[in-house]
Parts: structure tokens; sequence; C-alpha cells
């Protein structure tokens, strides 16, 4: 078992130093590392080694297990950090971090904790400091997420003010330079409290510390509580963490006498309820946290801050013990049923449908790479890493990356064909009808002639090489059912292929075959179906479908004077689709590496001539020297390149996932 500890020093901290002989015991190892240490590309970090009593570099395969320091995340360290969430488990994820401002608000609401709160503002006006002294006299002026060196102590003092910056002498200040201090502040993220004299006897502030850390058990346990004292400063929360410290008990003991039982009992009440209150603000698991409670002489008690990245300067020894076993605890129970949540994704889940093969394979590759995705309404989702994001419609992961322009020219197919033959390429003539009587005007003219839907999709109601006007007005009437127009098209000869385009490169190239049989000789072509759907059953293509008995498979038969008792010849091939749409039980066979350079060149640029278009597949014939581009589909069917029925693979996933996140 090995833990990677993350932090952002170039060499191993004491902290590191100590758990890596501490942790032995348990037979865990410690690999200290910073966030350029991880290899993305090949699961590893590499990092340094407690071995045989020294550190020695090594690389090894990424830990399950990730101590980090909320301090690595950092927008350098995005990718990395977002790469780590998907392939490990975090003590930290960052995730819901709690400023100064919002840890006091959430507490303000608290039934449990409201008595505890410091009265908390935002500097947002003039008006908010003015508001503030009447109720409080004296106010604490502090950053919101920041370290706490720029703190101001504000006082009304008579008709002026008193400024008390905690670096020179106090000072008298009027109302008009009071508003150009305000001046000075109100560009940078401060926050207006009430203040709270927590101070000793002597006069110097002092705070309580409790720091906490999870156990072997998975519980917390305080490591430590004590007090933090300064001298010659007026507001706790600028004490350092190299000030004077002392037991609480003994501390309390001497300062509120008769009260400090009391104090101290309280104390221990907040200590055994806050971390996991604080964890439930957060609404995630965290390693380690430390509070620090301010008192007044009344005994009140106040929490001043929470951090879930505290420096363990002062209980190292208890923070390691501690540590150790709960690391031991995180790989008994936690780690890697844990990583098994993260890596058994449920895509279905991303936007409550189950996806198309296409979609599937570009998640599986984004989630892969580390990609987060986050569900919003109406089903869809947003795929996020590095500085790039998507919002992704439901089904349509090429559609939502393409532009809008893109998606609707290519959506038309009428627009499409005009665009390409208006700019010299090579695209059969068509034309939109409502009526049969008119399209047969123009189609028998033109015979043979293609009919499909205006804006159809996979292949779905297209009829191929209609050449009587029987056949012609009965699919004209079918489209018409499901659709206000039809697009009458000139029939060309050729081999179909499909070209897988992204980001202006030709990245694969398929050729499409109809749904065929090929004759024995011997059996009729309904045995030579079936034959070949149980080849499909047992090969497990998860894109080839089956051979179907249609209407549509008995018209193309018929066309040819046969029927489903025919016996074809050795070799002969018998053409049940019109159409080559995967879809519908056609052949997909790679032939990226056979198609000619020059005709590649020439369907990139023609797909160049869709503004905005990144993703898309182009159906091309081509017949010997004859090359006619028959449309383009901007949510095009990328599968057909991953499982081919013959040929090799080409990840078109991969390289979508290249220009949607090219970090």
């Amino acid at each position: 078992m090995i833990v990677g500890m993350i932090r952002n020093f170039e060499n191993p901290t004491k902290l590191c130093k100590i758990t890596a002989k501490m942790v032995k015991y348990y037979d865990i190892d410690v690999i200290y590392s910073r966030p350029r240490d991880v290899n993305i590309k090949s699961k590893e970090i590499s990092g340094k080694m407690f071995i045989d009593g020294k550190w020695m570099e090594k690389t090894i395969h990424l830990p399950k297990l990730i101590d980090i320091s909320p301090y690595c995340f950092k927008v350098k360290n995005r990718k990395t950090i977002q790469y780590l969430k998907r392939n490990c488990y975090l003590t930290d994820n960052n995730e819901n971090s709690i400023d100064k401002e919002k840890l006091q608000k959430l507490l303000s609401k608290d039934k449990h904790f409201m008595h505890i709160a410091v009265p908390t503002k935002r500097l947002d006006c003039f008006e908010s400091i003015l508001g503030a002294l009447e109720e409080f006299k004296t106010i604490v002026i502090k950053p919101v997420s920041r370290g706490s060196e720029d703190t101001y102590i504000l006082t009304k003092y008579r008709r002026k003010y008193m400024l008390d910056d905690q670096k020179s002498k106090k000072k008298v200040i009027s109302k008009n330079e009071l508003y150009s201090f305000f001046r000075t502040m109100y560009s940078k993220d401060y926050i207006i409290q009430k203040y709270i004299s927590s101070c000793s006897k002597t006069g110097d502030p002092f705070d309580c510390r409790i720091h906490f850390e999870k156990n072997g058990l998975g519980n917390w346990e305080v490591a430590k509580m004590y007090i933090r004292m300064a001298v010659d400063q007026k507001v706790v929360s600028n004490i350092k963490q190299e000030s004077g410290m002392a037991h609480a008990k003994q501390f309390l003991k001497a300062n509120f006498v008769s009260k400090w039982n009391d104090i101290y009992t309280n104390l221990k009440n907040i200590a055994k309820t806050f971390p996991y209150k604080f964890e439930s603000f957060r609404k995630t698991n965290i390693m380690s946290l430390c509070i620090n409670i301010g008192i007044e002489k009344d005994g009140k008690l106040y929490i001043f801050g929470a951090n879930n990245a505290p420096s363990t300067y002062n209980v190292l020894a208890e923070v390691v013990d501690l540590r150790t076993q709960y690391y031991k605890y995180l790989f008994e129970n936690i780690v890697d049923i844990e990583i098994k949540k993260k890596r058994n994704i449920k895509l279905s889940d991303l936007a409550g449908r189950k996806f198309v093969p296409s979609d599937r394979l570009v998640i599986r590759e984004a989630y892969r790479r580390g990609v987060n995705f986050k569900i919003l309404p109406n089903n869809k989702f947003k795929m996020t890493f590095g500085e790039s994001s998507h919002i992704i419609h439901p089904g349509m992961i090429a559609f939502s990356y393409n532009s809008e322009t893109s998606n609707r020219i290519a959506l038309m197919k009428d627009e499409t064909n005009k665009l390409l033959r208006s700019n010299g390429y090579p695209a059969p003539e068509n034309i939109i009808f409502n009526t049969v009587e008119q399209a047969w005007e123009w189609a028998k003219i033109n015979l043979p002639v293609v009919l499909k839907p205006i804006d159809g999709q996979m292949g779905k109601l297209v009829f191929v090489k209609l050449d009587n006007y029987i056949e012609f007005k009965k699919c004209f009437e079918k489209i018409l059912e499901k659709h206000e127009n039809v697009l009458v098209e000139r029939f060309k000869t050729g081999q179909e292929y499909r070209f897988a385009f992204v980001n202006n490169e030709i990245v694969a190239i398929a050729r499409r075959i109809p749904a065929n049989v090929v004759g024995n000789g011997k059996n009729t072509i309904k045995e030579l179906m079936e034959q070949k759907n149980k080849e499909r059953k047992r090969r497990k293509n998860p894109i080839h479908k089956l051979l179907v008995f249609n209407s549509e498979t008995e018209r193309v038969l018929e066309k040819g004077k046969k029927d489903y008792e025919y016996v074809p010849s050795d070799g002969e091939i018998i053409y049940l689709r019109n159409n080559s749409n995967i879809s519908t039980g056609g052949d997909a066979i790679d032939v990226t590496e056979k198609i000619d350079d020059s005709i590649k060149e020439l369907v990139r640029k023609a797909i160049n001539l869709i503004p905005g278009i990144k993703v898309c597949g182009a159906d091309v014939l081509i017949d010997g020297e004859s090359i006619n581009i028959i449309e383009i589909n901007t949510n095009p069917m990328i599968s057909l390149h991953h499982f081919p029925w013959i040929g090799k693979k080409q990840k078109v996933a991969n390289r979508i996932v290249d220009a949607m996140f090219p970090q």
C-alpha cells in the first residue's frame, strides 16, 4: 500500500518525513510528490520515497490514496487535479470550500451553532461601515479568504473614528478620511465583523485552537486543544503559528477563575460536534481541520474561523499518530469502494437516458481522461476539463460541439447541396416538394431518383433508385406521413463511403455496403439471412444490426425479380436494401488507408465550406473517377469506425475528445 503525499514544496516536509517512518508499521509507504510530478499519459507519479533510511527518487504507478494539500488546488494544476479526482481517492477534493464570510453565515443559520457565530457583513458600501459602527461601536475589517495581515480595527471615537492597522500607531480620522479609507478597500474582498475582545488578564489577544484529525475508526478526534497568544497585537486573527502557546485548561484556570470549568466544558462540547457539522457544510469528506475560538471576559465563545488545511507546527506528533491510523482505515474500508464507484460509470445517469453507441464512446474516453460531468436541467449535461467546457444535448455530443450555423446548414440537406454545388464541388442535383404531382414532373426527366426527408437521419425513410410512378408515389406519401417536405434527388452510382471529419482533418473512412447476403449455390436468401444473423450474434459487434424481413426488403428483392426462396449462385451478392446505412443492416469496412489523399483533401475542403463545423460525417459516392458528396451529418455515427465488420478499428472518439479538450 502506498500513499501519495502531494504538496507544493520541493522537498519532503517534516510531517512527511516522520509520517513516512511511522506508516511502515502498517506496511504502508509514502511517496512525496508535487502536482507537476503526476504523468497523466503513463498513469504514473514521480517523487521521493523513504527507503532503507534515506529518500530515494522513484517513479511508480499512480497510488490509489492521495493525501493532497488544499493549497495544491490552483489553476495551473487544474488538469492534474481533475485527473486525480477521477482515478484516486483524495483526502480533500477542495469542493464547496468555505471562506470566512460563508462560514459565519452558515453558523448563524444553524440552531446548534448560531450562538457562537461572529456577526459578519460584506464590505459592499460606505454605509455598511457606518451601520456596523453604530451597532457594535468597534469593528474588525479583514480579507475574506486570504491571510489576516491586512486586518484593521475601527472604533467610533466621539464624532470621529479611531483606526488601528496593527502596523503603526492608532490614528484618529474624520468621516471624509474614513471614506477615503473605504475607497481603498472597496475594490478588494473584505468583510466587517463585530470586534471580539478575547484577551488575557495582561491584555494580550489569544484564541483557543482545536486541531482535529480523523482516527483509525474514521471518526473525528481532537489532536490537541491549546491556547495561542500574541504579544503587542490587538486582533486575535493575527496570531502566527510561532506565537506563544499554553495548555488550555491551565490557561483558563488562570484567566477565568470562576468560569473556567464552564468554558472548558463548552469547548469540549463544540469539539464533539463541530467537525461533523463542518463536513456537512462542505458536503464532502476531509481528513484534517482546526477551529479558532475567541473567549470574551464573560466567558462567551465565538468561532473566529475554520481551516481544513491547518498548520501542524504545534501538533506534529499528534497529527502523525492519528494520520497513520487513518491511512490504514482508508485502505481497509474506503479507498477501493470509492474508486470502484468512480470507474463503474453509469452513462444513463448523466442525462437520464440510454446513450447511442457513438456518444457512449466519446463519454467513456472523456471520462477515462478525467473530464468532469455535471447533470443539467432538460436532460442536458456539462463536460468540463481545464478551461474548456461544453453543454451537451442528450444523444448529440458532436452536434452540441459544432456551431449552430453548421448544424442548421447540415441539417437542411438542400442547403448543404446548394452550398457545395455553388462552390464547384460535386453533389447530385436535388429539389424540395410537398406534392407528389409536382415532384413527379421533375423526377420523371431525372430518373432514377432518391426520395428522403429534408431533415432525416440514420437512413430512415430513404428510398433509392426509384424509376416508376407507382413506386415513386407510394414512397413519397410514406415520407409525407411524418415530414412536411420531401427531397427528390438525382440518383448517382458508385460505392458509398463515410468520411469522418474532426478538427479540420479526415481521421477515418469506412466503405458502407447495403444490407446483403452472399450466395453459396445451396441456400435460399431467407436461409442466408438467418445464417448471417447467427454470425452477427456470435461476433457481438455492437453496431451491426440483424437483417430484417420487412416490406422494404421485399420491395428491393421484387425489383430484382427475386424473393426469399431464391437460391443465389456461389459468390452472387444479393442486396436487401438500396441504402447503405449501418442502422438498416449495412456492413462497414475500414478503408482509411486505401483512399487516395487527393480525394481526402477534396472532401476536407468541401466540408470546410460550412462555417463553424468541427465534427461531421460526410457520405461520398465514388465510381471510378466520379465523386459525389451526398450529404454532411454534424451528429455522425462514429461507432462504425470503432467497430467495422471488416478492417482496422479507427478511434474517432479519441480524436473528438482531443478536439473538445485541447489541454
